[in-house]
């Protein structure tokens, strides 16, 4: 009977250990719980949310564990979201009383910690779904599941920091995307490794969210919506450019990203883009976001929403910062269209910029022209064969900015 009971304690103690530790990432320790006020003492990646789903947001000092904190629509309802970050996952400051004995049990021997373990994994049915308040289609999945290739269908899925990628071959049309996000997918914490980006990571269906991703090197480009009706969000995430042709580092310059769809949103949120001296080839170039200007089944409207970039231009060791502006616009989008376009989808498209900090951006005398141009627009086309840019616009239907959104550092 003794033998039993021990048993039972045990099954116990590691259900309730997987319910406290879906409530932060793998390996992350909570440091406090919602509306709490949290301090970290340099700038740390904290993840926000509970029942194993989270948004990221890098942070320093003291801040607010709250959705105001970390962006609208990042708190998880159904209980108290945590604030986390990365270490000890038993060290949990604001865990409940039963919570911490339970990191108090499982952190006294390698025995009783490898016994939670296992009997977490083989718990019953009923303790799994006290564990999961979701279901698989809408909860974590582990890092294990972020591999080259995969597509995410409507999960939540924190990557832990994985590094993918497959290869890149410049500009050329065709490549795979490192991974693809459909239906209400949402992935954070990821790396794209340099040399490796390939057609980035793609939205085709639905709407798509990444959070805290970093693009050590672009290839064709970092991310494009294909969703036609669809929003793209881009939360809190940061991308190298080098400037040289190299095709391994995809070719001349470009875009970072692309919306392809017809009535989609591409919606992003605090961006920053890295322009690096490498070879000399570009003094500046590309582009932070754009519409197709040329694709084979063009039309519109779509929307470009962006609030909250930073730009900046480092040396080749990109630490060392460098001179000068390094990119040539931040967005183009077709406010008009050829003949080759139908009526029916021949509708203007249209940027929302806000907060935009451009590292040797200048306004000329005349209040309209830049560098680098801020909002560009495009006759677009079905021909596949290019765009032709009109004008710099500001404060109009099509590019909804205004030279006091923009400063330069």
């Amino acid at each position: 009977m003794r033998v039993k009971q021990i048993a039972l304690m045990g099954i116990l103690v590691a259900t309730a250990y997987d319910v406290s530790a879906a409530n932060r990432p793998s390996g992350y320790t909570t440091i406090c719980s919602e509306n709490k006020t949290c301090s970290v003492a340099t700038s740390t990646s904290v993840a926000f949310g509970r029942s194993g789903k989270f948004s990221y947001k890098t942070l320093s000092g003291s801040f607010i564990c709250s959705e105001a904190t970390f962006g609208t629509g990042t708190r998880v309802a159904g209980g108290v979201n945590e604030c986390s970050i990365p270490g000890s996952s038993g060290s949990s400051s604001s865990s409940s009383k039963s919570s911490s004995s339970v990191s108090s049990a499982s952190s006294s021997s390698k025995a009783s910690s490898s016994s939670s373990s296992s009997s977490s994994s083989s718990s019953s049915k009923s303790s799994s779904s006290s564990s999961s308040s979701s279901s698989s289609s809408s909860s974590s999945a582990a890092s294990t599941a972020c591999t080259t290739g995969a597509v995410f269908d409507g999960v939540t899925v924190d990557c832990g920091g994985v590094t993918l990628g497959t290869s890149c071959d410049g500009d050329a049309e065709g490549q795979d995307p490192v991974i693809t996000l459909k239906n209400g997918a949402v992935v954070s914490n990821l790396h794209v490794k340099a040399g490796g980006g390939a057609h980035g990571i793609s939205c085709t269906a639905g709407n798509c969210t990444l959070r805290n991703v970093t693009w050590d090197e672009v290839c064709e480009h970092a991310a494009g919506n294909y969703s036609a009706g669809g929003t793209y969000s881009i939360y809190d995430s940061t991308a190298y450019q080098n400037l040289d042709a190299t095709t391994a580092d995809g070719g001349k310059p470009d875009k970072f990203f692309q919306d392809n769809a017809i009535g989609s949103t591409m919606y992003v949120r605090n961006f920053t883009a890295i322009m690096v001296d490498t070879t000399g080839a570009y003094s500046s170039s590309g582009k932070i976001l754009r519409t197709c200007g040329d694709c084979s089944a063009n039309g519109g409207p779509r929307t470009l929403n962006l609030d909250g970039l930073t730009v900046k231009h480092v040396a080749s060791d990109r630490v060392t910062t460098a001179s000068g502006n390094a990119i040539d616009s931040i967005v183009g989008i077709n406010s008009k269209w050829d003949s080759t376009v139908p009526s029916s989808v021949a509708v203007p498209d249209k940027a929302i910029l806000r907060n935009l900090k451009i590292q040797g951006y200048k306004l000329s005398s005349d209040g309209v022209k830049s560098t680098p141009k801020v909002c560009v627009t495009y006759i677009g086309s079905r021909t596949h064969n290019g765009s032709s840019s009109i004008a710099q616009e500001w404060n109009t239907t099509a590019c909804d900015v205004s030279t006091s959104d923009v400063t330069s550092f």
